[in-house]
């Protein structure tokens, strides 16, 4: 059924308004991402150890200044007079959803799967999200627990939550980008594991400013399945990864591979497009500016919802500031991070 689209506003904001006066929920935490500050009350101590495990805490001192937000997460077994959507229509559309909040100055997210809401309102720097019950989390929600508030928060002072992976000579690094399976995991790996830095493999935060875009961690984790470490020469069980996740990828912390692995910080160079080619040696080739465009929009634009105006305007800004490069991998893992360090370490001298 479709939420009608003068209600989806009032609910969102119905949401807001009664977490934010129904008194205490779970615990209270503070998570210190770069740029960004989040005050969280979190209804379920397992879901905040998954925060505390997952997301990045910043060196960068108070005096920087962070933009603050505050998110409850709660379930409706714990808040059963919480407001209830009214629903009409022949059908469900999550586009149509957040164009109506959109309209309203609102950011929102419905989970028809699971039930799950999320409202982020960025006047007020609130946000909240509604569980039917904790059972019911979608089993990627733990690789990065509260990725859309964090992906409207820095919507919110210009910047951008992007699916992508980096690496870097100490603080001076490349973007690598590209749809499921193109290698941006692997390749970040090998270079991590050659002694390379890395802001982040799977999603980081972007400053497209025109002083040089800058790619910011999020996240402490990489991930990857036992095929492709076992061509790293890694074996998760004598590594201690623990069990793999839902998709069958080992989460493993970047200070667990060395501890200088993330850096706080990448002056982006260039956009790699990594493609697995499967030859001796790894290659470079010049890439167009749609090229790297359409590399990165795609997966940005269906796992991040709304803002896709904004969206699409910062990867044409990166495309724009940035020169790029087909990466076409070899087979040989310590060839891959060779040739991506070497490329680097022109970039930077």
């Amino acid at each position: 059924m479709l939420i009608e689209d003068t209600g989806a506003p009032a609910f969102a904001r119905a949401l807001l308004r009664s977490v934010s006066a129904g008194g205490p929920v779970g615990a209270s935490w503070t998570f210190n991402l770069p740029r960004l500050r989040i005050d969280a009350r979190i209804g379920s101590p397992d879901y905040a150890a998954s925060c505390r495990r997952t997301l990045v805490e910043s060196p960068e001192p108070e005096s920087a200044g962070r933009h603050a937000i505050g998110v409850v997460i709660v379930d409706r077994a714990d808040q059963p007079n919480l407001p209830r959507p009214r629903w009409g229509g022949p059908s469900f559309s999550l586009g149509r959803l957040i164009d109506a909040l959109e309209r309203q100055d609102l950011c929102g997210s419905y989970d028809v799967d699971h039930d799950i809401w999320q409202v982020f309102d960025p006047a007020s720097s609130e946000g909240v999200q509604v569980l039917a019950t904790w059972g019911r989390l979608p089993p990627w929600d733990a690789s990065l627990p509260l990725r859309n508030f964090l992906h409207w928060a820095y919507h919110a002072i210009g910047m951008r939550l992007i699916h992508a992976g980096t690496l870097g000579i100490g603080t001076t690094g490349v973007l690598l980008v590209g749809c499921g399976g193109s290698g941006k995991s692997g390749t970040t790996l090998a270079g991590v594991l050659a002694g390379l830095t890395s802001a982040g493999d799977d999603y980081v935060a972007v400053d497209a400013a025109a002083t040089g875009p800058r790619a910011y961690p999020v996240s402490r984790l990489l991930k990857q399945d036992r095929p492709g470490l076992a061509r790293l020469g890694v074996d998760p069980i004598e590594r201690g990864f623990g069990a793999p996740n839902w998709q069958g990828k080992y989460e493993i912390e970047l200070a667990a591979l060395h501890p200088a692995a993330q850096a706080p910080v990448l002056e982006l160079e260039a956009i790699l497009i990594p493609r697995v080619a499967g030859g001796r040696r790894s290659h470079l080739r010049p890439a167009t500016r749609h090229e790297a465009m359409m590399a990165s929009a795609p997966s940005n634009l269906q796992q991040l919802p709304g803002t896709w105006k904004r969206g699409l305007a910062i990867s044409a800004k990166l495309a724009r500031a940035l020169p790029a490069y087909h990466l076409e991998l070899g087979s040989d893992a310590n060839e891959v991070a060779d040739c991506v360090g070497d490329f680097i370490a022109r970039r930077k001298w």
